[in-house]
């Protein structure tokens, strides 16, 4: 507040108060003379007269009090005023200018957009629970912690099994415990059957997270329990799906395979678990569990859900993890012992959302990063990567409205010696860029809302979007994200705008605005911008490249045309023998199918399930130990190879003669070679199969190793040392049962889907339903993180290109402009053509080049935190870094070449005599 304003403001403050105490005075004297003509004494009077005014004070404080409020008033109103001439103005400063404006505000439109983006996919992966979760900080995931010996590091799982479970159940420190697993399941029967997502709970699972029922209701510990009640609870995508949202759905049966459940309840919209993924079903655990199996009450080894509990009222989660660790530890002491169970277990509480799960030990393999926790990884990236595209924008429109700033010198100038306060200037430039922003924030919004649901539908589609919308979170994160890049954007040109003296801005402003200084701060923010398009677009590249060498690695199979069947019968419908009889059959009559090249059957599948079994060597004490576990075993059918497109490098694969009677034989891969024989054949060696057959009292018979396979990668797309071993299905010495036939096609067509699937269905009545599916989508969740970090990187890559090579051509531009006299002056002095071109390529190659410097300098010192995302490449890779360089070399020759075009066609008379 300026000091005569302040001083008016005193004086107008006395002389209220002196014009009230006037106002008072007048008052008091004129009732005290009345009570004197009334025949009072003058003292009687007075106090007459101080009674009935009682309270002068309490009058002189609520009317100044008035007075404040009217002083106050009039204080907003001229602020308003001035505010809505102040935003008036920039609203005529920027219809002034039309392509300009739109030109900013676009690029604030991508750039706020895609931080908005981002922003609400991390916001749904990372920093919102999961729908309808009361209290969610107090909901924690419970994980097992324990030292593996093989894997030399300590290693977290979420799978548990019913005795830890049950002995968890007495941690005080929860208030409830509830158990979960997601399972793929059948609705129907036959070709008009479905698949479905259920999730097998326990009855503590609801109550537990707060959720309540829009219809209905959930299942109790009764139902909950061996020969409890069949009932389900639906989710309300179902409802909606399924029964058309319908409110008598209650009572309705499901046919699940194993009898009928009557649905009982509804989820509300959005309820989804603890996870993320869409649900159709929520089941009672111990019922479904029963149907599906036995023996998983009694058995320790037998991992197969997860845990999630809620601290009691005064339990910290230290306290938690410390008294469930040691319940733990004493249920597995003996197993500790007989060193059937990992060394040093303790329990750890993570946070219910899933991407935030805490950190495990070293990470040894294939298991660096998880495929889940992958993803939230590089949402993390992407998210700080949007906020340097929003950056390179802000250095962008400074840039531009630097150039803006300079051309309206002269205006700035009058209007400075007219009064306007410095303060004042820089206020209404702020506020334009602001104004700029929000209008960009707007568009944005329609951005992030097209650009995020084709992200949400090709990169990430196993996640539950369907509560996702333009939501209270994502308007205040656009709003405030709008208002910071609007005055960071405004803030160079602001200051730039209100320095120096009166005289030198007349005369800057008369030569053409352009100074030495303001070149050198306009070529400097075009050299943060070329420098940062540089870290992103070496980002894309590392990632681009991982993408390609994820889709062109040798998995040791094709999974190209390769489809897997699994059929599916109600429990106890099919015993040992008609499974094996229809796998057999299955396999004979798919394989004879138009468009079939080649049909296996298997117990296990990569991607999808694997086996192991304890396996000695004849002559060896001890098998090799490898961090991977195993070794891990395929028995399988003699096309099964064919089909997966596995190799047989040495000695030969089964065939008919590898029958039930005849010497077990076995195939081992590669690695097992290597590592059990090294330097000599494997052929004719030995491998006993299975350890000791107690069920006979004897010892398993040696299995002759015929062949060497290749290797083949198992759970993970990441190279990793496995021993993996083959043994023919036909000879059944381990008396195992096909879960699986691989298929592989010419060419993949509904048709021939449904082919197969009738094949299958009508060799036994008690098949319900056949999954046929591709091996491919099995590896796809493996690969979508580098998908989606090579897909967003590129996006983000490409726009920041395009925003520098805008930069660069309007600073190139601008500069032409300014210097059209001195460039006619060079002409008419003799230069040529050549060499004025010559001229503002070298500007643009030099500025381009010191930019290009300090983005390699700065993605060279974060190579080592990208590398650990990256597939097989570097983050260091010279080749990533070299067609950066190159690329925008090219884009800073293509950005020069109009105004160099433009400064050779300067006329030198036509220049020097307009100025």
């Amino acid at each position: 507040m300026s000091g005569p304003r302040r001083l008016g403001r005193l004086l107008r403050i006395g002389s209220v108060r002196k014009d009230l105490e006037e106002e008072l005075a007048f008052h008091f004297a004129e009732a005290e003379a009345e009570l004197v003509g009334q025949g009072l004494s003058v003292q009687q009077a007075r106090e007459e007269a101080e009674r009935r005014f009682g309270d002068v004070r309490r009058y002189r404080r609520e009317l100044e009090g008035i007075d404040r409020r009217r002083a106050a008033q009039r204080r907003w109103r001229e602020r308003a005023e001035t505010g809505a001439s102040m935003v008036a103005l920039a609203v005529r400063s920027l219809v002034r200018a039309p392509l300009l404006t739109a030109g900013i505000v676009l690029a604030f439109a991508l750039g706020i957009g895609a931080n908005a983006t981002m922003f609400g996919i991390v916001e749904r992966l990372l920093l919102r629970a999961p729908e309808h979760i009361l209290a969610p900080e107090q909901v924690k995931r419970l994980y097992v912690e324990s030292y593996v010996d093989y894997m030399g590091s300590r290693f977290m799982t979420e799978t548990v099994t019913w005795p830890d479970y049950m002995q968890l159940k007495n941690a005080t420190s929860f208030a409830a415990l509830a158990a979960f697993a997601t399972r793929s399941m059948t609705v129907g029967s036959g070709l008009a059957a479905e698949p479905a997502r259920a999730v097998w709970a326990s009855a503590s699972f609801f109550p537990l997270l707060g959720v309540q029922p829009v219809l209905g209701r959930f299942y109790d510990a009764a139902e909950d329990r061996s020969g409890g009640a069949r009932v389900a609870v639906i989710s309300h995508g179902y409802w909606q799906r399924a029964y058309g949202g319908s409110a008598d759905v209650l009572g309705r049966t499901i046919d699940l395979g194993h009898g009928a459940y009557t649905i009982i309840g509804v989820t509300p919209r959005g309820f989804t678990g603890v996870d993320l993924a869409p649900v159709d079903f929520f089941l009672p655990i111990e019922g479904v569990a029963d149907a599906q199996g036995d023996g998983w009450r009694e058995d320790s080894g037998w991992y197969w859900f997860s845990m999630v509990g809620r601290l009691a009222p005064a339990a910290t989660t230290a306290r938690a993890e410390a008294e469930a660790s040691a319940l733990h530890l004493a249920q597995r002491a003996a197993d500790i012992a007989a060193e059937e169970y990992n060394r040093d277990p303790r329990i750890v509480a993570g946070p219910v959302i899933a991407a935030r799960r805490p950190a495990t030990g070293t990470a040894v393999g294939g298991m660096v990063i998880a495929s889940d926790a992958m993803e939230s990884v590089v949402a993390r990236l992407l998210f700080a990567v949007a906020a340097v595209v929003l950056l390179i924008a802000c250095v962008n429109i400074a840039n531009l409205l630097l150039a803006r700033i300079l051309l309206q010198r002269r205006e700035v100038a009058v209007r400075l010696a007219l009064g306007i306060s410095r303060r004042r200037l820089i206020g209404q430039i702020l506020l334009e860029g602001v104004l700029l922003a929000l209008l960009g924030g707007a568009a944005a919004l329609a951005v992030a809302q097209w650009g995020g649901s084709v992200v949400r539908r090709v990169l990430l589609p196993d996640i539950a979007w369907d509560q996702f919308d333009t939501g209270g979170r994502v308007l205040l994160f656009v709003l405030a994200i709008s208002i910071l890049a609007g005055l960071l954007s405004a803030l160079v040109p602001a200051f730039q705008a209100a320095r120096g003296d009166l005289a030198s801005s007349l005369r800057q402003a008369g030569a053409g605005g352009l100074t030495r200084g303001s070149a050198r701060l306009r070529t400097g923010l075009a050299l943060v911008q070329t420098a940062l398009s540089v870290v992103l677009l070496v980002g894309a590249g590392l990632f681009v490249r991982s993408l390609e060498r994820v889709r062109t690695a040798d998995l040791g199979f094709d999974a190209d045309r390769l489809l897997y069947v699994s059929p599916r019968a109600q429990r106890d419908a099919l015993d040992d023998r008609d499974r094996a009889r229809i796998f057999a059959q299955a396999e004979e009559r798919i394989a004879r199918l138009p468009g079939v090249q080649h049909a296996g059957a298997s117990t296990t599948l990569p991607f999808l399930s694997s086996a192991a079994r304890r396996i000695s060597a004849a002559g060896m004490d001890s098998l090799p130990r490898l961090p991977t576990g195993g070794p891990y075993i395929h028995e399988v059918s003699g096309d099964y190879f064919a089909a997966m497109g596995l190799e047989v490098r040495v000695g030969r694969t089964f065939t008919a003669a590898d029958a039930v009677g005849t010497p077990p034989v076995v195939l081992v891969n590669e690695t097992m070679a290597r590592q059990l024989w090294p330097g000599r054949s494997p052929l004719g060696e030995c491998l006993r199969i299975g350890g000791e057959d107690r069920e006979h009292n004897r010892t398993r018979p040696c299995s002759t190793v015929v062949g060497v396979v290749e290797d083949a990668r198992r759970q993970s797309v990441r190279a990793e040392e496995t021993f993996q071993y083959y043994i023919p299905l036909a000879q059944r010495h381990l008396d195992s049962i096909p879960e699986y036939l691989v298929v592989r096609v010419a060419h993949e067509t509904p048709a021939l889907l449904n082919a197969i699937r009738r094949q299958v269905l009508g060799l036994d009545p008690a098949i319900r339903w056949v999954d046929v599916s591709r091996l491919q989508d099995r590896i796809a969740p493996e690969t979508r993180a580098w998908q989606l970090g090579a897909t967003l990187f590129s996006l983000f890559g490409l726009l920041a290109l395009v925003v520098a090579a805008i930069g660069l051509y309007s600073m190139l531009a601008f500069d032409v402009a300014q210097r059209t006299r001195e460039l006619a002056v060079r002409t008419a002095l003799g230069a040529t053509t050549r060499r004025l071109v010559r001229h503002i390529l070298h500007r643009a190659l030099a500025t381009t080049a010191l930019g290009v410097a300090a983005g390699v300098l700065v993605a060279l010192l974060l190579a080592g935190r990208v590398e650990p995302l990256l597939f097989e490449t570097r983050g260091r890779d010279p080749l990533s870094f070299a067609g950066v360089a190159l690329v925008l070399l090219a884009v800073a020759v293509a950005a020069a070449g109009l105004p160099a075009w433009r400064a050779a066609r300067v006329d030198p008379g036509t220049a020097l005599r307009s100025d």
